[in-house]
């Protein structure tokens, strides 16, 4: 690939090249599908939208990090068909307290939290 306008083109095809050197030992796919496993991401996609995005996002719903991970927490519980052995858990423990007053409301800002990273 030469000629005007394609050291771009060349770039990008050696930068593709080198992923997937780096990463082959990731890119089993055969081995994933022969084990009838899915490669895709479409199934986690619809199981996250289904997880979070039926109980966290609905209108005017605004949550802080803490309480949202213990109702998603909850979330996989029921969703799991675990809450008869939730419930056989916490019945058996000595002693279960609830906090005095609700954990503090502490808001999570992803686009800060981007920004922070980079």
């Amino acid at each position: 690939m030469t000629g005007p306008g394609n050291k771009f083109r060349r770039k990008v095809l050696e930068d593709t090249l080198k992923h997937f050197i780096k990463n082959r030992t990731r890119m089993r796919y055969h081995k994933l599908r022969r084990q009838g496993l899915v490669i895709g991401s479409g199934l986690i996609e619809g199981t996250v939208r289904h997880l979070v995005g039926m109980r966290l996002d609905g209108p005017g719903m605004r949550w802080g990090k803490a309480r949202a991970e213990a109702v998603l927490h909850l979330r996989c519980i029921l969703l799991n068909g675990l809450w008869a052995d939730f419930e056989s858990y916490l019945a058996g423990r000595s002693s279960l307290r609830l906090a005095s007053k609700p954990l503090p409301t502490v808001t999570h800002d992803a686009k800060q939290q981007v920004q922070k990273a980079a």
